[in-house]
Order: structure tokens, then C-alpha cells, then sequence
């Protein structure tokens, strides 16, 4: 039976249980292990920054959608007036 492995990411704080199978020694194992956390790491920090911009972009459509508003009362304003 394969040596189990519980190992926790000093940088980010995810924990894992994994199971060694292979020709790997124990510190090209947590060296890859490591890469894992980080690419996992970049890729929650990504999707972090796209909801970020997606809730900026629907602000941004909500602002102009009211400014849209506020031009098409006063030029309906406007129409009325004569001069």
C-alpha cells in the first residue's frame, strides 16, 4: 500500500491528502505539489479579478442606462419649448 501524505501550503493554507505512487522522492513530490497550489492559486485570483470587472461592467451599464434617463427627459423638455 502507497504512503499517504497530508500536506498543508505554507503560502495559502490548502491542505491535501494525496497518495505518492511512482518513481518521485519525497521533495520532487511537494516541489510538484507546490506548483499545483500555486497554479490553483492563480487561477482562484483570475476568477477573482473576472467578477470583479464583470461587477464593474454592470455598474458601469447601470450609470449610463440613468444618464440615458436624464438626457431624454430634458430633451423631451426641450421639445416643448418654442425657442
Amino acid at each position: 500500500m502507497a504512503r499517504k501524505y497530508r500536506h498543508e501550503c505554507e503560502r495559502c493554507g490548502l491542505t491535501a491528502e494525496l497518495e505518492r505512487v511512482g518513481r518521485f522522492s519525497d521533495d520532487s513530490f511537494l516541489e510538484l505539489h507546490h506548483d499545483y497550489f500555486d497554479l490553483e492559486w492563480q487561477l482562484r485570483q483570475a476568477q477573482a479579478r473576472r467578477h470583479l470587472a464583470e461587477t464593474r461592467l454592470e455598474l458601469a451599464i447601470e450609470r449610463i442606462e440613468a444618464l440615458k434617463a436624464i438626457v431624454n427627459e430634458l430633451l423631451d423638455e426641450k421639445a416643448g419649448v418654442p425657442f
